[in-house]
């Protein structure tokens, strides 16, 4: 496909991932204790667990900035596609980096594709919030994701194109989160897939690969047509 062709001449994809459990019971210290008393006692030699924990999103943030500033150095730009808690993360990373707060990321955000994102909160996390921090950030009307939801509307001319996908029958986040707010500028789009299944598409017939690949497309071209207008006009002037 011509679409497909023009995404992987223009563009790399990079995974950022992060641990987040709903509740962590083998990749903490007492498990890490328990498995070294076993192969001491016992003689065996079970591989230990890594020790990891979940982390708040300002957290996470911190960690995007900074694996971006190591995977930056061959690239002009960021396009953020961004799959639940993930969107908020990058929504924090966005106004932050708008609000100059990164000066070893010289790079521009172009765009942003957020797929059941819960930006205004998700009821799930009510019951899983006391053993939680994400899912205690998570909540509706959490003041902390609030005021980053609000901010972000608030600077809505100053943002990369954006868009918002919904997933139909999804468990975690309802309809009216799955946007930053119901203005027709920030409308979101909806798939009829679960919350885990707008994030897998089983090939490139699905419709999350070609409503992401659509979107996707529009950055790049919205993006190559400014560079050009901007190139133009310094060779005018």
């Amino acid at each position: 496909m011509a679409n497909e062709t023009k995404i992987n001449e223009n563009v790399d994809f990079i995974e950022f991932d992060y641990f987040t459990k709903i509740i962590n019971l083998t990749q903490n210290v007492f498990a890490n204790s328990i498995v070294g008393l076993v192969n001491k006692v016992q003689g065996l030699n079970f591989r230990k667990p890594k020790i990891r924990k979940n982390s708040s999103i300002e957290s996470l943030t911190s960690s995007l900035a900074t694996f971006l500033e190591g995977e930056s150095d061959d690239y002009d730009s960021i396009v953020f596609i961004c799959y639940s808690m993930g969107g908020l993360i990058a929504k924090n990373f966005i106004l932050n980096h708008l609000a100059e707060e990164y000066e070893d990321i010289d790079l521009p955000v172009i765009g942003y594709i957020s797929l059941a994102t819960p930006h205004r909160g998700s009821f799930p996390a009510l019951i899983l919030g006391p053993a939680n921090v994400n899912a205690k950030e998570l909540k509706p009307l959490n003041k902390d994701m609030t005021a980053l939801n609000d901010l972000w509307v608030d600077r809505f001319h100053n943002l990369a194109k954006s868009y918002y996908v919904e997933a139909q029958h999804d468990e975690c986040v309802g309809s009216l989160s799955a946007t930053p707010n119901t203005t027709k500028k920030l409308k979101s789009k909806t798939l009829q897939v679960s919350h885990s299944g707008i994030c897998k598409p089983s090939d490139s017939k699905s419709l999350t690969f070609k409503i992401v690949s659509k979107y996707l497309l529009e950055i790049i071209n919205s993006y190559i047509q400014k560079k050009l207008t901007e190139t133009e006009y310094e060779s005018y002037v």
